[in-house]
């Protein structure tokens, strides 16, 4: 898919993020071959770090880069708001929104939790800490 090709809403998977756990079929800790069997995308973009483990394959089928850590386990998904899943967390919509309207959702989830939602040092993601 290039850069400026649009999946249309409507024809995308619906994946739910589970914290700490997983999103859509993907389950943090998984090894490559898992995840390439989990996707059914035979030939992934793979890049590494030579003796590392520490990598990335990107899934041009399904919009998604599975990037791994130094044991090679599934540690983070990047979704392609272009053309990947649509993304939900508790019922909250995570892509194709501005970035404000998310972050207050998940602030509000936050506190519902007993939690708060802190935004990392670039600004582009955010983690739970509970107990707040």
């Amino acid at each position: 898919m290039a850069w400026w090709d649009t999946r249309p809403w409507d024809a995308r998977e619906q994946w739910t993020l589970e914290p700490l756990v997983g999103l859509g079929p993907l389950r943090f800790g998984m090894r490559p071959d898992e995840v390439t069997a989990a996707l059914g995308e035979d030939s992934p973009s793979v890049t590494h770090d030579a003796g590392t483990g520490v990598g990335s394959a990107q899934y041009t089928d399904w919009g998604v880069t599975a990037a791994y850590g130094e044991q090679s386990q599934l540690v983070a998904v990047k979704v392609d708001v272009m053309g990947g899943p649509q993304v939900k967390l508790r019922g909250i919509d995570l892509i194709a929104r501005a970035p404000s309207e998310v972050r207050s959702d998940i602030d509000r989830l936050a506190r519902q939790d007993g939690a708060c939602a802190r935004v990392n040092w670039s600004g582009v993601g955010s983690h739970l800490v509970s107990g707040a």
